[in-house]
C-alpha cells in the first residue's frame, strides 16, 4: 500500500459521520476521505442512453440504444427482465410512484410498462418529440418535456393500450401545458424547499422552477 506519512503515525481520529480520516505523525497532519464502496455491478449487452430508479430503490431502469429496456430489482441476483420497447434508444425512462410500472419515451410516444415482466401497459401520442419524463410526487401524474420547449403535464392513467389495427381514436390532450423555455426540454427534478416545485432544464442554458 502506498505510504500514508514518512514518520510514525502518532494518532488517528475519525470525524462525527464517518468519512474523514485525521492522521498525526511528525509535525503533519492529514485528512482522508472515504471512498464509497461499490455495492453492485451490472453488465448491460449495448449501450444505455438513459437510466431511472424508483423511488424507493428497489428497480432500476436502463434504457438501451437499440431500443430495448431491461428492468432488474436490486435486491434479486438475477439479470431482470429486457424487452423492446421502442425502435430506437429511448430519450427518458422513470418509475411511477411504487415502482410497479416504468414510463418510456423515444420520439413522441410516451410509454408505459410492467417492471416486473415487460409487458405493455398503455401508452399515448404526444404532438412533440419526448425529450424527458417526472413523476409528480402524488403519483397520479407525469410531467414529459418536449423539443418544441413546452412542458405537458398528463394523468398516467391516459396512457391506454393502442387502438386495434384499422380503428383511429383521437390524440388525448395534456392537462396543462408550462410554456417559458425557447428550446428542448431535457431534464427534470422535483424540489420541496417553499412548497413542491418542478424543476426544469433545457438547451436554452435556463433552469426554471414551477408551481
Amino acid at each position: 500500500d502506498p505510504i500514508a506519512h514518512r514518520d510514525i503515525v502518532s494518532s488517528l481520529a475519525f470525524s462525527p459521520d464517518g468519512n474523514w480520516l485525521a492522521s498525526g505523525g511528525y509535525r503533519i497532519v492529514k485528512l482522508w476521505q472515504r471512498s464509497a464502496p461499490l455495492l453492485q455491478r451490472r453488465k448491460l449487452d449495448a449501450p444505455a442512453t438513459v437510466l431511472a430508479a424508483s423511488s424507493d430503490g428497489h428497480w432500476i431502469a436502463a434504457g438501451l440504444g437499440d431500443g430495448r429496456i431491461r428492468v432488474w430489482d436490486r435486491q434479486a441476483d438475477s439479470e431482470g427482465v429486457v424487452f423492446q420497447a421502442h425502435d430506437a434508444g429511448p430519450t427518458a425512462v422513470a418509475f411511477n410512484q411504487d415502482g410497479s410500472r416504468v414510463l418510456s419515451a423515444q420520439g413522441p410516444v410516451l410509454k408505459q410498462w410492467n417492471s416486473a415482466t415487460g409487458e405493455a401497459a398503455g401508452q399515448l401520442t404526444a404532438s412533440s418529440p419526448v425529450r424527458g419524463l417526472q413523476i409528480l410526487p402524488e403519483g397520479t401524474r407525469v410531467a414529459s418535456g418536449h423539443e418544441d420547449g413546452i412542458i405537458r403535464i398528463w394523468n398516467i392513467e391516459q396512457l391506454t393500450p393502442p387502438p386495434a389495427e384499422g380503428e383511429e381514436t383521437a390524440a388525448p390532450a395534456p392537462v396543462q401545458e408550462l410554456a417559458g423555455h425557447s428550446k428542448p426540454v431535457t431534464a427534470f427534478a422535483w424540489s420541496t424547499v417553499e412548497g413542491p416545485r418542478l424543476v426544469s432544464a433545457s438547451e436554452d442554458g435556463t433552469l426554471r422552477l414551477w408551481d
